[in-house]
């Protein structure tokens, strides 16, 4: 109980620190004065609970964060989780830090309302690994004794690698670098030990809209052969930009030789908003900003390829059970987050420095400002790769 509090606490506190840096910048004396009255708040707060315990079942908690990418992979580790459970009688209920992204990614439903981790048998939190809130042995053991092995792997994890769970997000670094080392993905993080036995590609049920070629007709694509691209990092993310994006003029640029090679596909850019996704100049269709995720999906889902920075696109792409995409890698690890169905493209210079430093999403750590793996990814060498990839796929 006492370990999730500090936990509960600490994400809120990251949160609060975040919104007040963006509010009131170096005024730090305006932050710490609301800090002080939003700690002293916290201190006498009581937590409801949305759960009724089931005295005839084992009652499991889940607790998920982080992006869409991240919710995606939650989900496929749930999927498992569920299947390892087998008939066992655990009702499990879902909490997500944002609900609305969860729910992009799970079938099952995610609870908005308040909880409180003492209602639960088993409780469990993760973004890369899961960490072990709170475990009443003698239940599980009556339940479901297969969660044992589990529970003590989680927990050895904890020991053995402190860092990863009490410095986040710094320890997301220390997470990457393990799972490199062990040659595992980024989908395959949840699985410690590997005893869910999670592949290397999805293997769960994505919601969607029923009506797939509704959604082509909506925008003149039924029937036809389109590659979408994206140029933007998740809706939640803070800034607009990110050394994780490729330049504007390269898209540029490789669409032009793109179309060249094949004048019969249609180009077809995605993105959340002209702010965070400027136009690409020479795309046939201009979708940003006028879909909704479930018409992404679905666009993802049939478009012969999909071209992007590493990101929530391309793992709902691979979620969807879409085709290969061409991913443009630079501080992030292919060996991490690159698919093996996908064309995993990244200039032969510096290394991925995902976490090596805290601001490495905003700026290089080695110019102090554009990412150098970024601009040394050349168009045209980006564009000779995928000419052999597609001709390759059409045979």
């Amino acid at each position: 109980m006492k370990k999730f509090r500090r936990f509960d606490y600490y994400g809120r506190l990251n949160c609060k620190i975040a919104q007040y840096r963006a509010a009131y910048g170096a005024n730090f004396h305006k932050t710490t004065l609301r800090l002080a009255f939003w700690a002293a708040k916290s201190a006498f707060r009581r937590v409801p609970s949305s759960v009724k315990r089931d005295e005839n079942a084992l009652n499991v908690g889940l607790y998920f964060s982080g992006g869409l990418g991240d919710y995606l992979i939650a989900a496929n580790y749930f999927g498992y989780l569920k299947r390892f459970v087998g008939d066992a009688p655990v009702k499990f209920s879902l909490y997500a830090a944002n609900p609305g992204a969860a729910r992009v990614a799970f079938v099952d439903p995610i609870d908005e309302r308040p909880f409180d981790p003492r209602r639960f048998d088993l409780f469990i939190s993760t973004v890369r690994f899961p960490l072990v809130e709170r475990a009443n042995r003698a239940r599980i053991k009556r339940f479901c004794p297969r969660l044992t092995s589990l529970i003590d792997a989680y927990r050895a994890l904890e020991t053995s690698q402190p860092l990863i769970f009490s410095t986040p997000p710094l320890g997301d670094g220390i997470a990457n670098a393990l799972s490199v080392v062990q040659g595992r993905l980024r989908l395959q993080q949840p699985d410690v030990d590997g005893l869910l036995g999670i592949g290397t590609d999805f293997d769960v049920e994505i919601p969607t809209p029923t009506d797939e070629d509704a959604v082509l007709r909506k925008f003149g694509l039924e029937g036809k052969s389109f590659v979408t691209l994206n140029r933007g990092i998740d809706a939640g993310a803070k800034a607009a930009e990110s050394t994780k994006m490729w330049p504007l003029d390269y898209y540029v640029r490789l669409v032009a030789d793109l179309k060249r090679a094949f004048p019969e596909r249609i180009f077809v850019q995605l993105g959340v908003s002209e702010e965070r996704s400027p136009k690409i100049a020479g795309v046939d269709v201009d979708l940003v900003g006028k879909t909704n995720l479930d018409e992404v999906k679905i666009l993802l889902k049939r478009a012969e390829s999909h071209i992007d920075g590493e990101g929530g696109m391309t793992h709902l792409r691979r979620a969807m059970k879409g085709g290969p995409s061409v991913v443009l890698f630079g501080p992030t690890e292919p060996e991490l987050y690159g698919y093996p169905q996908n064309l995993n493209l990244r200039a032969p210079f510096c290394r991925a420095c995902e976490w090596a430093v805290r601001n490495w999403s905003a700026v290089c750590p080695r110019t102090g400002g554009k990412a150098e793996c970024m601009e040394r990814l050349t168009p045209e060498f980006v564009a000779e790769k995928i000419v052999e990839f597609w001709r390759r796929a059409d045979g």
